[in-house]
């Protein structure tokens, strides 16, 4: 095979020659040099350009609520979850198992939920599209079959959106044997696909039958920047929505795995619905452990005053983030002294940084 040139056929001393594209390849001068676009942030500060992410729960825990309410976000520059789109973006939602009039009741209960955002610019960007009232004979988009491949990236192309959400891989994609790794070979290319076409992608999937993890082969983990999982939480009933939203993980801050926070659907007493965030206890954590490394605070209970918790709170979350690897006692007890170096205080016995030594920390 000539350079750029690949022989596909021959047939009757007839030649047909396909002419493909050399690779691209910088050198450290080059990609120094180059002009890359920053990746313009799309929800919050996690979901940017070109961002694939996977969400994953159990069957009926939340996934199609979670993923409409972010397109509706991202197409309107509202804010859900505690997330803010900046601005109105182009969405395409992909759906392969709901009814439309289900996803019309879920859309007029949900668009109560996005806050701040623009009701024109959601009508004009969000983009839905059902397997549900398709005419018979259309391909319908399929994330592994060539035909219903070439169907989406069509429809990518004529949409532009910034985000594609995929809801979901089990109905999108037939895979016969998902411990299979090679079997999500055509997933993976087609989610690469998409990037390439500038879009960020989020993918709902299920849980395996542990309910722990995702269902299929992990090499599935490798190909996401972020991985959501939306878990149950004891504090909600059976008859209600929620979940706690949990980051498997975070490629861009690899120390955002393990936070959490809870979510409810709740009707206010003017009969709208809203998402109704909390920050889970993990979450807490991490705040806790930032505060201290800022050197801002000179005691426990300082750090306590501006979190707006309670002293025993705060010797918990302590133990807790020493127990857990997050810092060390010998850090804890640094950050404290040099901060109150810093502030001029006189340097405090050992220990007195601690809510326990100062009576703060018993329950």
């Amino acid at each position: 095979m000539a350079d750029g040139v690949e022989l596909t056929s021959a047939s009757k001393g007839n030649v047909s020659l396909s002419v493909t594209p050399p690779l691209s390849v910088l050198t450290r001068k080059q990609l120094t040099e180059l002009a890359i676009p920053v990746r313009v942030p799309l929800l919050g500060d996690w979901l940017t350009e070109r961002h694939p992410c996977m969400v994953y729960a159990q069957t009926g825990q939340g996934k199609s609520l979670f993923s409409m309410s972010v397109a509706m976000a991202v197409a309107s520059g509202g804010r859900v979850f505690g997330w803010k789109a900046p601005q109105p973006r182009p969405v395409l939602y992909v759906d392969a198992e709901m009814d439309r009039a289900d996803i019309k009741v879920r859309d007029g209960l949900l668009a109560q939920t996005v806050a701040g955002g623009d009701a024109e610019a959601l009508n004009r960007n969000l983009h839905v599209l059902t397997r549900h009232g398709q005419p018979d004979g259309a391909v319908f988009p399929d994330l592994v079959e060539p035909a219903g491949q070439k169907a989406l990236l069509a429809l990518v192309q004529q949409l532009k959106p910034a985000l594609v959400i995929l809801d979901n891989l089990s109905t999108l994609a037939e895979i016969r044997d998902e411990n299979d790794a090679s079997a999500f070979g055509p997933v993976l290319k087609m989610l690469w696909s998409l990037r390439q076409l500038g879009c960020a992608v989020l993918l709902v999937h299920h849980t395996g039958k542990n309910g722990s993890a995702f269902r299929g082969s992990s090499k599935l983990a490798a190909t996401f920047e972020s991985i959501i999982k939306l878990d149950r939480s004891r504090d909600i009933g059976p008859r209600e929505t929620g979940f706690v939203i949990q980051w498997d993980k975070f490629r861009a801050s690899p120390d955002a795995r393990g936070n959490s926070q809870k979510v409810q659907l709740v009707e206010g007493p003017d009969g709208d619905w809203k998402w109704v965030t909390e920050e889970g206890e993990d979450q807490a954590l991490f705040e806790v452990v930032r505060c201290v490394r800022s050197r801002d605070y000179q005691l426990d209970k300082h750090i306590a005053e501006a979190l707006g918790i309670t002293t025993v709170q705060m010797s918990r979350l302590r133990k807790r983030a020493i127990l857990g690897g997050l810092i060390t006692d010998q850090e804890w007890r640094a950050c404290l002294q040099e901060a109150r170096s810093m502030a001029g205080c006189e340097l405090l016995a050992e220990g007195d940084g601690d809510l326990e030594s100062t009576g703060g920390g018993h329950e």
